[in-house]
């Protein structure tokens, strides 16, 4: 985990008014944020486009499969909720929290269902057939009570999908750091409170009553095509220990 790291209210305000932001703030308006330099490329998580639109496609494939047909879909950070209306699309009930108040008026204003709170000040009994957060899970604070949170949120035979980045124990980073002979550590650093290898992820959903199916992959299916050319190393990163860059969490909830 990042230590020091911010407190839940500077997070909140942080998540709040300057992410997804068209003016993000800089380290001078966060003075938290100073011993953490800009990164030298503009990097969006919107920048994605269609690629991300894809995975995520083959993503919601996968759960309506196991679950025999679309049903009620919760996504926990929406963003400006371009998933969210490509569920609705193919038949799913979505809708969906985003802690960015100008990501949730933009979704709502496309047509989403989105309220604009955290996973921590939610207040439902609601359940749902699938709980999905990709890139979200890094970014709380307190990833067992968030997991038991998730898991209150799915019903008996139901399941949640979690993706996550495999930023310290995936074998292809580690070559990368150990080539440049330093971990980076750059302003997006301070948005990831806990950082995940395969091991730790799959033990936090365990313990939160879930089933675990993991699996890795390397996020050019998110981000590029570039290296979709030698798709055979995705395969090899599963068969060793699930070492993709990405790490996806499966979770299913017992009827029992």
């Amino acid at each position: 985990w990042m230590d020091p790291r911010p407190t839940a209210d500077e997070y909140e305000f942080l998540y709040r008014t300057a992410y997804f932001s068209p003016d993000e703030p800089g380290p001078s308006e966060f003075s938290w944020l100073k011993s953490y330099p800009v990164p030298h490329k503009s990097r969006r998580f919107g920048d994605a486009g269609d690629t991300r639109v894809e995975w995520q496609r083959e993503q919601l494939d996968l759960v309506q499969a196991a679950l025999g047909g679309p049903g009620r879909l919760f996504e926990i950070g929406t963003g400006h909720g371009e998933f969210q209306r490509m569920a609705s699309q193919r038949g799913w009930d979505a809708r969906g929290i985003e802690p960015s108040s100008h990501a949730a008026a933009a979704a709502v204003e496309a047509g989403s269902m989105v309220i604009n709170t955290t996973l921590e000040r939610l207040d439902t009994d609601e359940q749902y057939d699938l709980v999905y957060l990709t890139h979200v899970f890094e970014h709380l604070l307190e990833p067992l009570q968030s997991a038991q949170r998730i898991a209150a949120l799915v019903r008996p035979g139901g399941y949640a999908l979690i993706e996550v980045p495999n930023q310290f124990e995936s074998w292809i980073r580690m070559a990368a750091n150990r080539i440049r002979r330093s971990v980076p550590s750059t302003l997006f650093s301070i948005h990831h409170t806990t950082f995940f290898g395969p091991s730790h992820i799959r033990s936090v959903f365990e313990e939160a009553g879930f089933e675990v199916e993991l699996r890795s992959h390397f996020p050019d299916r998110f981000v590029g095509r570039r290296r979709q050319a030698i798709g055979l190393v995705d395969k090899l990163a599963d068969r060793m220990q699930s070492q993709g860059e990405n790490l996806e969490v499966l979770a299913h909830k017992p009827l029992s």
